[in-house]
């Protein structure tokens, strides 16, 4: 009896252990905002020799493996996942996904020559089109929310919206929503 509750509960350690690996794939494709949303990769697969990530070569992404291929094109998916870090797709350009709670931002592949950070991008949600993170992007797109633009539109022009707040570690902005 003592045996077969021991068996019991490794098994369902294992089966859980596989559904949460699942879900932790290192790489594949985000075909909808819903599955980057609820975390369902398309051909998921963790680092492996016999598959290869190949992504920006003709603006479509090919995931390859020893028997296989798979093309998918820039305008077909939402995103992919590759090396563990997500990336959405936008206007045929690759936005890193930085946070996607109250406001969804993005940031640019970091570039080794350039001297100062890469430009922030925000969407309303994770349909929503891209812009850049800038007071007049931010109050053209939540013109709606009279009181977020108000709190924006009284900022002085020496502050800086990309302000952070020191308990949260976010910028401040997104408290306003």
């Amino acid at each position: 009896m003592k045996a077969t509750v021991v068996f019991l509960l490794l098994l369902t350690g294992l089966v859980n252990g596989q559904v949460n690996n699942k879900l932790l794939k290192d790489n594949g494709v985000y075909l909808t905002a819903k599955d980057y949303q609820d975390r369902l990769l398309t051909h998921a697969f963790n680092k492996t020799k016999g598959i290869k990530f190949l992504e920006n070569k003709k603006l479509l992404i090919v995931i390859k493996s020893f028997d296989s291929s798979y093309l998918f094109y820039y305008d077909q998916v939402w995103g992919y996942r590759k090396d563990g870090v997500d990336w959405r797709v936008f206007n045929e350009l690759v936005y890193q996904v930085d946070q996607t709670n109250k406001i969804c931002i993005y940031s640019l592949p970091p570039c080794v020559a350039c001297l100062t950070t890469p430009p922030l991008y925000f969407s309303v949600d994770l349909n929503s089109p891209l812009h850049p993170l800038t007071r007049n992007y931010l109050t053209n797109a939540y013109h709606a929310n009279t009181g977020f633009v108000n709190k924006i539109r009284e900022l002085p022009w020496t502050t800086s919206v990309m302000k952070r707040d020191k308990k949260t570690h976010q910028y401040r902005f997104i408290d306003w929503l």
